[in-house]
């Protein structure tokens, strides 16, 4: 069967840089490959009119965001049409996070009004929190609820036979009545090894990605902490499972040598809650002689000097961690699981090995006060990472804060989830800030963060971190100066 599986766009109607390549869709359609179907991958989030932007000018470029929603003349809608016309596809899959999820609809729409009887299949996080809203709507067929390759394979046998729905684990679709069924949740693949490497070749603007935007990997799924703002859980549950060393190296190799890519971007929750397993891997690079850089997501406490020496000396130059907030109460409130002393200790040693570090902070949480937010931003100078970036509360679907606010009703399942995200001007859960005030503080915040941001010294340091890749790929240095430039004119 002819498979085209959509990324939405969101970031490029904004004309926001994104980066990277849609990893899901990508390991989905792998899979289905690998099963004998011809797929491709259309990310509609590339395009020319991308650009980086400071967090203080973020906030402004949401309405383009809008506007482009409602006008289906606006030539990315365009783009999207034409892709449909010339692909044809005899299923259509739609990546759903739940701020994409109106512009996932107005694909799904696009593709009933040309091919009314190619099935639309809805998957990710938004459709596995909440898939009985998205499949009342007439232009969703089916919802896959979690992790997605084994049950969308599965759908596909079933929607070629027109028999067996009900037997599919993960999948809620309608009846021939109108009747919307829940099948039992799938168990997780116990082991993800089996699964093939992302083939970075099913999308069909392969070429369109830097090399680097080409090293987005995961080495495991899911998250053992249990932060109630976080939907991790929801397509993960709380389990973390691995995969083997000499698999994570062999797509490594695989990718450098297609796409010479040698800066490489872990995007697992949490890469070092195995340190066992970190060590191995650090030492295999080393033993490979691997000529790569790496950054990888992390939990603070978790780092040790032994751990980031081993990681130092495999090539890894960035560690990215969550601080979230500089208030011992909202770091509570959260189940954070972590206080500001742990993450001292863990600022500190990141510190002393000279590794170049960026921290997530984020403010305003049902139960953040102005003196929450202003200790946040001064715990951003007390830790100094490299770089900080910030965000806004969005209580997601599928999240504990989601559902303690529909409890107050304060949310709904029924939302304009167009205006549902951690960049959106239009959010304000904080319980105690009145509407406008918040606007004020958070753009406050914003400032803040990027005069932090732009500070010579680490900028120099973000240089300096990567410079065996601009080395090995001087096209990498142009695309950073040019980055900069366009980053420093919005200051």
């Amino acid at each position: 069967m002819k498979i085209l599986l959509i990324e939405p766009p969101f970031e490029r109607f904004q004309e926001i840089k994104r980066g990277f390549f849609p990893l899901g869709l990508t390991s989905v359609g792998t899979y289905l490959r690998k099963q004998g179907h011809e797929v491709a991958v259309y990310d509609a989030e590339v395009g020319s009119e991308v650009k980086v932007v400071t967090y203080a000018e973020a906030p402004h470029s949401y309405e383009k965001f809008l506007q482009g929603l409602a006008n289906p003349d606006h030539h990315i809608w365009r783009e999207v049409e034409a892709r449909l016309k010339d692909f044809a596809p005899q299923v259509l899959g739609i990546s759903c996070p739940t701020v994409k999820y109106e512009s996932a609809l107005r694909i799904a729409r696009r593709s009933k009004r040309l091919f009314p009887q190619v099935p639309v299949i809805f998957g990710g996080c938004h459709p596995s929190a909440l898939p009985d809203p998205l499949l009342k709507r007439p232009e969703v067929d089916y919802a896959i609820r979690g992790e997605g390759e084994l049950t969308v394979a599965e759908l596909l046998v079933a929607i070629e036979h027109k028999t067996g729905f009900d037997k599919i684990d993960g999948l809620s679709y309608k009846t021939q009545d109108g009747r919307i069924i829940h099948n039992p949740p799938r168990q997780l693949i116990p082991d993800l090894n089996q699964l093939p490497h992302p083939a970075r070749d099913l999308l069909l603007t392969a070429k369109s990605y830097p090399a680097e935007d080409m090293g987005l990997i995961m080495g495991s799924r899911g998250c053992p902490f249990n932060c109630s703002y976080c939907a991790s859980n929801i397509m993960w549950q709380r389990k973390v499972r691995y995969r083997s060393v000499e698999h994570i190296l062999a797509e490594i190799k695989e990718v450098q040598q297609r796409y010479e890519t040698c800066q490489f971007s872990f995007e697992d929750d949490s890469f070092t809650t195995n340190a066992k397993l970190i060590g191995a891997f650090c030492q295999e690079v080393k033993a490979q002689g691997l000529k790569i850089n790496w950054s990888a997501i992390t939990r603070i406490n978790l780092l040790t000097d032994q751990m980031i020496w081993q990681m130092q000396e495999a090539g890894c130059n960035h560690i990215r961690v969550g601080i979230e907030s500089g208030s011992a109460k909202i770091l509570k409130d959260t189940n954070k699981g972590l206080t500001l002393d742990d993450m001292r200790r863990g600022a500190g040693i990141l510190h002393k090995h000279g590794m170049y570090w960026s921290a997530y902070f984020m403010i305003g949480l049902p139960t953040e006060t102005e003196e929450d937010i202003k200790a946040t931003i001064d715990f951003l100078h007390e830790i100094a990472p490299d770089y900080a970036t910030l965000s806004i509360f969005t209580p997601y679907p599928g999240t504990e804060e989601f559902d303690q606010l529909r409890k107050m009703g304060k949310v709904s399942e029924d939302l304009d989830w167009s205006r549902f995200s951690h960049a959106s001007p239009f959010n304000n859960f904080a319980l105690q800030i009145d509407k406008q005030r918040f606007a004020q503080l958070a753009n406050e915040a914003a400032h803040a963060v990027d005069k932090h941001n732009s500070h010579f010294m680490r900028l120099l340091k973000r240089a300096k971190a990567k410079g065996a890749v601009y080395i090995q790929k001087p096209g990498e240095l142009r695309k950073d100066i040019q980055d900069y430039l366009t980053w420093k004119k919005q200051l």
